[in-house]
């Protein structure tokens, strides 16, 4: 696997590397390397010490001596430790390279030793001039989430997600589904995606190519990711399995999973107490599992919810809806009842 230098690095200066390029390569790429950050995968690194695996997954070489010059400002002048927050602006940086092809300090002649300096002339690092918030085309939404990712204010940065996404969503993502049996291909099928994904459904039926009928043994999520992505989904020769799918709900810090609530086709709603004395993130998790097995078939992670810390709360209540054809929402309420805080603290499916 090359690193992100070796695959976008630009020798000749010329343009940037959505018109030298193949776009949709490039929108995978910052797709991924959002994702990373989001999970806090990835929190400073530099193009030299970042692989793309080809499912999507980041992964970040110990080569730490090369992160400062793409580090948030707060790191480089010594203010605080690495976070989610500076993470973004990491991406930020990282995202340009992959668009030009060359680091932006390079390319505008900067020196990171000038950051203090820069800090009190924009509200951001990189600035997308002439831009319009409500642009929609996929050149300026990059410009504008790049912007926002490298904003000095940190907890203003996350708003450059939703913004790339939209700029990424633009582009069409195909599946190359091959089906497997006991390790050997008896279909394959070719779909679009839509964001955020397909779904493979246990027990559903699939047409072999030697004429016999399959049925897919668990559930399986297909991402959107834009270009042409293979994936394989495993195959039973009967649909006798009986699975069962239930939402599971954890603090970060816990291992044991605790299930919340059988997924089926009936509105559901729990809410669990959440302890407001210190910042807390809970996992979401679906899994898919045999009963009469007592197995896990299948574990899929959904999603994260940050609760921030509230000094004069000790505890509130995070309220969560499940509609099987509307998806899930996550509010959280004070003991009295009272909204707090609703979907701005549910992060994007991954």
């Amino acid at each position: 696997m090359d690193t992100l230098r070796k695959r976008f690095q630009n020798t000749d200066r010329s343009g940037h590397s959505i018109s030298r390029m193949n776009p949709e390569e490039i929108a995978d790429t910052l797709f991924c390397l959002c994702n990373a950050v989001e999970e806090g995968t990835l929190i400073q690194a530099a193009p030299e010490n970042i692989t793309i695996k080809e499912d999507g997954t980041v992964s970040v070489s110990q080569e730490t001596g090369l992160n400062i010059y793409y580090a948030a400002p707060e790191i480089v002048l010594g203010k605080k430790n690495a976070d989610k927050n500076s993470g973004w602006f990491t991406f930020g940086l990282l995202a340009y390279f992959v668009i030009y092809g060359r680091s932006y300090y390079e390319d505008n002649s900067f020196h990171i030793v000038n950051l203090q300096d820069m800090m009190a002339n924009d509200s951001s690092l990189i600035m997308a001039r002439g831009v319009k918030k409500e642009a929609q085309d996929v050149p300026s939404l990059l410009r504008l989430s790049i912007q926002k990712f490298t904003s000095w204010a940190p907890e203003s940065r996350a708003k450059g997600a939703p913004v790339l996404l939209r700029a990424v969503e633009q582009y069409s993502a195909a599946a190359e589904i091959s089906y497997r049996y006991l390790d050997q291909t008896v279909a394959t099928e070719t779909i679009m995606v839509s964001p955020p994904n397909a779904n493979r459904t246990a027990g559903s039926a699939v047409s072999g190519d030697d004429g016999e009928m399959y049925f897919v043994s668990e559930n399986v999520r297909i991402p959107f990711r834009p270009g042409k992505h293979r994936y394989i989904v495993n195959v039973d020769v009967s649909s006798n399995g009986h699975y069962e799918r239930y939402l599971c709900i954890q603090p970060s810090t816990q291992q044991k999973k605790t299930k919340l609530m059988k997924l089926d086709t009936d509105v559901q709603m729990r809410k669990i107490e959440v302890d407001r004395r210190s910042g807390q993130s809970y996992l979401f998790y679906v899994l898919t599992g045999d009963p009469v097995l007592q197995k896990t078939i299948h574990e899929e992670y959904k999603f994260h919810v940050d609760i921030p810390a509230d000094e004069g709360v000790d505890s509130s209540l995070l309220q969560i809806t499940y509609d099987p054809t509307n998806g899930y929402e996550v509010v959280l309420y004070d003991r009295a009842g009272t909204e707090q805080i609703s979907d701005n603290i549910l992060h994007f499916e991954l």
